[in-house]
């Protein structure tokens, strides 16, 4: 969801386009229904900045940042930014946890480049050989892709030492 894109991308900002990142994350429907001179002003910078910060996570401009946002909202199920709780029950858990697994595939369905996927595929589909590289739990998920790249036919290897990283690259 765009919302947990900008959480993500907080620490990049710079401190005025955190402002609007921390306005629009803290009254998300409100920012959907607002213009960019009540946004600036909630978040005390400039317009110029609300369409900086958009731009800065990949929109053209605040029309299309505010459609995306409207879009995520709408689609989110119920439960999508509750944190869990030591009192929840086992039911408010498990509908926590499968609405935001739920809301995140959404998301990646909702703005993946099926173009850029095709490029990816055609370039892996010639490659003679395919090397994974992860360090720490990134290892892990390393050797996962060369297990399944493992199926594909073409030859696979994943390091999880940075030693070897710098040998094999």
């Amino acid at each position: 969801m765009l919302l947990d894109s900008i959480r993500t991308q907080l620490d990049s900002l710079s401190k005025s386009e955190r402002k609007v990142a921390l306005a629009v994350l803290e009254h998300p429907t409100q920012t959907v229904n607002q213009n960019i001179t009540a946004l600036a002003k909630s978040a005390q910078v400039s317009e110029p900045t609300v369409v900086r910060f958009c731009r800065t996570l990949g929109y053209d401009g605040w029309h299309e940042f505010k459609l995306k946002l409207a879009q995520g909202l709408a689609l989110a199920l119920p439960g999508l930014n509750e944190q869990p709780h030591q009192d929840d029950l086992a039911a408010d858990l498990v509908n926590k946890i499968c609405s935001r697994s739920i809301n995140t595939l959404l998301d990646l369905r909702n703005n993946l480049n099926p173009e850029q996927i095709q490029k990816a595929l055609d370039i892996l589909s010639k490659a003679n050989k395919i090397e994974f590289y992860g360090q720490g739990t990134s290892g892990i998920v390393a050797a996962d892709a060369q297990h399944k790249f493992f199926r594909s036919g073409t030859p696979t290897v994943a390091y999880a030492d940075p030693h070897i990283h710098s040998i094999a690259a």
